[in-house]
């Protein structure tokens, strides 16, 4: 956590390019301010490789500004067996949305709300 930069909100903003590239959410990339979504984002990635095997955007991309174009333009695909909508909506309509003001409009509140918690004891 030795790159870890406080915010004093989930809306204040920062401009600081860091991170590994598949890991990057598409407002990084583009060089934009950013807000904590940004984490959300990169939990999704992590999410999508655990739930998948396999990173969601990348793959097999060896050249960075070709995995750059694929974390901004491509659509979010999941393999065959990955059938559950719940977690399918969740990644793509909240922590893999490349609108940032969607992935979580009221911070973690958002996402610890999502129906795909439904049965999670946060306390």
């Amino acid at each position: 956590m030795g790159t870890a930069k406080p915010l004093k909100s989930h809306k204040s903003r920062t401009s600081t390019i860091i991170g590994t590239a598949h890991y990057m959410a598409p407002e990084i990339i583009g060089g934009k301010s950013y807000t904590m979504s940004v984490d959300f984002w990169s939990a999704g990635v992590v999410l999508y490789e655990f739930m998948a095997g396999k990173l969601p955007y990348g793959e097999n991309s060896s050249d960075p500004f070709q995995l750059y174009e694929e974390i901004i333009s491509s659509s979010l695909e999941f393999p065959q067996f990955m059938r559950d909508k719940r977690v399918r909506n969740f990644l793509t309509n909240r922590l893999l949305n490349k609108n940032p003001e969607g992935r979580a409009p009221d911070g973690f509140e958002s996402i610890k709300a999502n129906i795909w918690f439904s049965d999670f004891d946060w306390v």
